[in-house]
């Protein structure tokens, strides 16, 4: 029962992952939009203890995640665009003497924000503000399906084409945490290369605890990296896949997420201004 019960908090601590956007330092131009339809799955049987050490689940646990995200953005000045994100997710949780706790499927945390360039072209720079919260969803009751929680994050994102074929993304940013998770700083990069209508890339997301938090278990961090392919159907539809492993990490699992999506646009940007570009070169 003991063992049952550590499992029990841990997957309420261990389901908290970063909140990533698909964020961008290209903004989408007035009457441009997009929408991506994204399922993810994943299951682990071990996490990143305090020390960032991997270790099995107590009572050989093993916790499973579908997920569907409607993301949805659309320009709305000349600089500025605003998103919002809406997932699906069934999470459950089951023991090694095949016992399980019931599964929670409800919607997860929204997130909304706006996008502002301070730069446009083949090189650019933009802000980025987030707000997430949870829909509703009962937050004790285990396996959750989100943060359980209001965050709200502010970045800044650089991009540039690379030669006549690829670009890259960089972001930096802060994620104000309402309740007792420590804050977060966040990092991410994105690269691709186009051979024809393929691109071949790999993107990296992480955030890093900043402060102490209320207890050692407080302190999330957690380092992802993948690769992910994307083909470019036309200048409005793209088909998407790719993963996202953790690297490393404290205070949350270890999980190798597997995803494929599909998105449909209209946008002016070109085929080197991040994945919200059409087919066309500069």
């Amino acid at each position: 029962m003991t063992l049952r019960l550590r499992a029990i908090r841990l997957a309420l601590v261990l389901s908290i992952l970063p909140s990533t956007a698909a964020a961008g330092a290209w903004v989408l131009q007035p009457g441009d939009w997009s929408t991506e339809i994204r399922g993810t799955f994943f299951n682990a049987d071990t996490y990143r203890d305090v020390d960032g050490n991997r270790t099995p689940l107590p009572g050989g646990a093993v916790m499973e995640q579908h997920s569907m995200s409607a993301w949805n953005e659309f320009g709305w000045k000349k600089r500025a665009s605003v998103f919002f994100a809406v997932p699906f997710v069934s999470t459950s949780l089951r023991f090694a003497d095949d016992s399980q706790l019931p599964t929670q499927t409800v919607f997860g945390d929204l997130v909304a924000g706006a996008r502002y360039a301070l730069k446009a072209g083949a090189t650019a720079v933009s802000l980025q503000a987030v707000w997430k919260a949870p829909m509703g969803y009962n937050r004790q009751l285990p396996p959750a399906p989100g943060d359980g929680q209001q965050d709200i994050a502010g970045t800044l994102a650089l991009g540039s084409a690379v030669g006549g074929n690829g670009f890259i993304e960089i972001e930096g940013g802060y994620n104000y945490r309402f309740e007792a998770p420590a804050d977060q700083i966040l990092g991410s990069a994105t690269a691709g290369w186009w051979f024809g209508s393929l691109l071949i890339g790999g993107h990296y997301a992480g955030a890093a605890a900043a402060g102490d938090g209320e207890t050692p278990t407080d302190k999330i961090s957690e380092q992802l990296v993948g690769p992910m392919v994307v083909y470019r159907v036309d200048d409005h539809i793209d088909l998407v896949a790719g993963s996202m492993h953790t690297a490393a990490g404290e205070n949350t699992l270890h999980a190798d997420r597997v995803y494929v999506a599909l998105s449909v646009k209209q946008s002016s940007l070109n085929r080197l201004q991040g994945l919200l570009g059409n087919s066309r070169r500069p």
